[in-house]
């Protein structure tokens, strides 16, 4: 008897190991893929900033945000 109660307590302790492993890859897998998608963003914005400097409407903006070196951000105005 004690032989079943030892065997089934182990046997729910891997079942709880293996649901974390799956939850740890899953959450690692999820963070790649926001670097990847964030890397893209970066990339694109470079493409973009870029293009911008050729007009002559936007091409001032575009050099100081490229020479700004950590880039332009935007943030909404708070409303009174």
């Amino acid at each position: 008897m004690t032989k079943d109660i030892t065997i089934k307590k182990l046997q729910t302790d891997l079942d709880e190991t293996r649901r974390q492993l799956d939850q740890v890859v899953m959450t690692r897998k999820s963070e790649g893929t926001a670097l990847l998608q964030n890397e893209a963003y970066r990339s694109e914005n470079a493409r973009l900033l870029q293009m911008l400097s050729k007009t002559k409407e936007y091409a001032g903006f575009a050099n100081f945000a490229q020479d700004s070196g950590l880039g332009v951000r935007y943030m909404d105005p708070v409303e009174e």
